[in-house]
């Protein structure tokens, strides 16, 4: 089926499918055994987290955030039938950063992430270089940040958060 999306910014209405849109993201993305992640770790990462009744305040915080700072972005994509089915925000208080961008699998290939990432790095300022860091064994999110212009940087490798995850820094120059 292809899916007419409305990107919007969210409401704290909109928080409880917000946050199941992420775990199922996270679901679907992260577990990968040559990078040493099972399933069981994204689950309790996430039951510690995003999950959790701080992290549940966190995002709803973050919702209100978004329409009172104006160095921060959140927007989502909801398809005809209100479904969430992706979320993308940035910052830049400090430096120009897409902090995160997800789609529900269910809408891989249909051209919603683009449709999320392109006003994001429009509101970072084309001008300006932008950075994010990305999973490091996610070869499919990295293929598609270099189709918006981002690179990977030489030896920016860490552990994300002090798990077991491996993230990448990946960096857009400023358009001239």
């Amino acid at each position: 089926m292809v899916h007419t999306y409305t990107v919007k910014q969210p409401t704290v209405d909109d928080r409880d499918g917000l946050i199941a849109m992420h775990r199922q993201s996270w679901l679907d993305a992260y577990p990968d055994e040559a990078a040493d992640i099972s399933r069981e770790w994204v689950e309790e990462y996430m039951a510690n987290g995003m999950l959790s009744p701080k992290g549940v305040e966190f995002r709803e915080t973050l919702i209100r955030e978004a329409s009172e700072n104006p160095d921060y972005y959140l927007r989502i994509a909801t398809d005809e039938t209100g479904r969430i089915a992706g979320f993308v925000d940035a910052r830049r208080d400090e430096a120009p950063e897409i902090c995160g961008l997800y789609i529900d699998k269910a809408d891989y290939g249909s051209g919603l992430a683009m449709k999320l990432a392109e006003p994001a790095i429009d509101w970072l300022g084309r001008e300006n270089e932008q950075f994010l860091w990305v999973a490091a064994h996610n070869a499919r999110a990295r293929k598609f940040y270099e189709k918006c212009g981002f690179r990977v940087v030489p030896g920016s490798e860490k552990s994300y958060k002090e798990t077991p995850m491996r993230i990448v820094k990946m960096v857009r120059g400023a358009d001239r």
